[in-house]
This record gives C-alpha cells, sequence and structure tokens, in this order.
C-alpha cells in the first residue's frame, strides 16, 4: 500500500496560479487608472488604500470617463469565485 500523494495537484496548481495573475492585472488595471486621473497622488492612494479603492474604483470609472468597467469587474467576480473553489478544495 503507498502513501497517499502529499501536496496540490496539478488541477490546483494551475487554479492557484490563474488566480493570482488575475488578481495581478486587475490590481495593474486599477492602479494604472488612478495613477493616470490623480497623478503619483492616485498612485499612493490607490496603493495604501487597496481595499477601499477596489470599491470605489467601478464609480470613479463611470464618474471619470462615462463607461462602466465590465471588463474589471467580471475579472473581479470571476476572481473571487476563483478563490471560493481554491479553498473549497481539499
Amino acid at each position: 500500500m503507498s502513501a497517499p500523494e502529499r501536496g496540490p495537484g496539478p488541477f490546483a496548481i494551475l487554479l492557484g496560479s490563474s488566480w493570482i495573475l488575475l488578481c495581478v492585472a486587475l490590481t495593474g488595471f486599477m492602479v494604472s487608472a488612478y495613477a493616470n486621473w490623480l497623478g503619483a497622488k492616485g498612485l499612493f492612494i490607490a496603493v495604501g488604500l487597496l481595499p477601499f479603492a477596489a470599491l470605489a474604483y467601478p464609480f470613479l470609472s463611470v464618474y471619470q470617463s462615462g463607461a462602466f468597467p465590465w471588463l474589471w469587474t467580471v475579472g473581479l467576480i470571476l476572481a473571487v469565485y476563483l478563490g471560493i473553489l481554491i479553498l473549497g478544495e481539499r
């Protein structure tokens, strides 16, 4: 009888890697938009207050450009559900 495998499987590694890449891309788009709108001060605000900046980003985007950031919102929802899936996998 062999010992059970230890560590994550290939599917879990793929999910984890894609979740990290998605979160980094979302944060990068959001921080670059804040830097574009408010300059260096906006960059520091977005990085320093990241949870609050993420909640305010769609509203500021509509206010600044008149368009809702659909792709960013879909990516955020996907990242949340992917995180739930990763944490639920045993």
